[in-house]
């Protein structure tokens, strides 16, 4: 390897060669490069090939003796082209992402929790009214079956609850489809952390959030740690419509929808229409007036959501108008998305059939139920917590990238 030579010392060492300064060559391996001199009768190897030096370095020269070529190649691909990435970046994406796996996996066994690995294909997609999951085929003994990429691990994780894994965190590949798909901070696949806790509350989830966050910020010391120093600021959303942009949202929570779609609608702000339901306000105002001035805060939960956003999360006991839901936003960022966990399999059939009509009415194909994620959930699953965490964007964070593709080598796929 060239970061193992030594001067005077005759060895063999591989590469490909590169162009150098002034018409000179270079050889370059995974541990760095070195000037190479080849003999004057050497016209076997040519910039660009992978090859194979029995020499010796002097005053920072490698001298070749003898060359062999072990494959044509390239100096540089195009510009264009999908290796283009590979090429520039090498192996630093790899590095820093296998850095903060790490920490994650060290953070959680310190903490008795189990790593698993459930099923990236499924029989029945996510019921997210506004995700769109990747369909296909399965030939099997009985024909031809539907078949979808999973955009979560939530449903096999709640099922390992019921079963008794009281303590779980997976590192999931996940896949999402749609539009909004392909930009800075979103992909068309991606890396999900989640994890869940038996008799914990969306309060425990937060606390173990902001200790993995700020264990990771301390420890690869990225650009972002010293916005991410405990304690993290909470804000309900209530309060982030008042301070941040001025809307009351009691409307909204006090089943005053069409009040707050109408003072909303007049306001002439957020891009909203007359035509927007409550639901659509919503997030346009959470999108376009709250999350910019989130940027400035560091890291900031925002918890207490409607309980029209509850998702798959627990109606707060003592005010039904709210749930027990938060989102983790660092430097503006939607990072990661929590619960106290519904275990209620009658609500939980409701909330499908109520998330299937919306799909409908929005255009999106409809997806099937998950009856074994409901049969679990029939079985029993202890009062639980558990919460959804981009590993991609969070390394984006810690390393001072400002969109993914720094740590997403690949993402110069032909479609993107």
């Amino acid at each position: 390897m060239v970061a193992d030579l030594s001067p005077g010392k005759e060895t063999w060492i591989a590469g490909r060669l590169l162009p150098g300064k002034e018409d000179g060559l270079l050889l370059r391996d995974a541990t760095g490069g070195v000037t190479v001199a080849l003999p004057s009768d050497c016209a076997a190897v040519a910039a660009g090939d992978i090859v194979d030096f029995c020499g010796a370095l002097e005053e920072g020269l490698f001298s070749v003796r003898k060359a062999i070529r072990l494959a044509p190649g390239g100096a540089v691909p195009p510009v264009a082209s999908p290796n283009a990435p590979l090429w520039r970046m090498g192996a630093e994406p790899f590095e820093r992402r296998a850095a903060l796996r790490r920490e994650v996996r060290g953070f959680f066994e310190s903490r008795g929790f189990l790593e698993v690995e459930t099923p990236c294909l499924r029989p029945a997609g996510g019921q997210e009214p506004y995700l769109d999951p990747f369909r296909t085929q399965i030939r099997t003994r009985s024909g031809r079956k539907d078949a979808f990429l999973i955009t979560s691990p939530e449903y096999c994780h709640k099922r390992l609850l019921a079963a008794g894994c009281e303590k779980i965190f997976e590192l999931a590949r996940v896949f999402r489809d749609g539009p909004d798909e392909g930009g800075d901070l979103h992909w068309f696949e991606f890396t999900m952390l989640e994890w869940y806790r038996a008799y914990a509350s969306y309060e425990e989830i937060m606390a173990d959030v902001e200790s993995l966050v700020g264990r990771a910020a301390r420890n690869l010391a990225g650009v972002g740690a010293s916005l991410l120093a405990s304690p993290f600021r909470r804000l309900t959303v209530a309060q982030a419509f008042d301070e941040l942009a001025g809307i009351d949202l009691g409307p909204y929570l006090h089943h005053g929808a069409d009040d707050f779609a109408a003072d909303a609608a007049r306001s002439g702000q957020y891009g909203l229409s007359p035509e927007d339901s409550p639901h659509t306000r919503f997030f346009k105002i959470l999108v376009s007036a709250i999350e910019p001035r989130l940027a400035d805060l560091g890291a900031v939960f925002l918890t207490d959501y409607p309980a029209a956003q509850a998702s798959l999360s627990k109606i707060n006991e003592d005010d039904p108008s709210l749930c027990e839901r938060f989102e983790l936003y660092l430097n503006g960022i939607e990072l990661a998305n929590g619960f106290t966990e519904l275990n209620d399999p009658r609500e939980q059939e409701r909330r499908f059939g109520d998330e299937a009509r919306e799909k409908k009415a929005s255009g999106m194909r409809p997806v099937p139920e998950d009856r074994a994620f409901l049969e679990a959930l029939e079985l029993g699953m202890p009062p639980s917590g558990g919460v959804a965490l981009g590993f991609d964007r969070l390394a984006m964070v810690l390393f001072g990238e400002t969109d993914l593709r720094p740590l997403l080598p690949f993402s110069g796929a032909p479609w993107a």
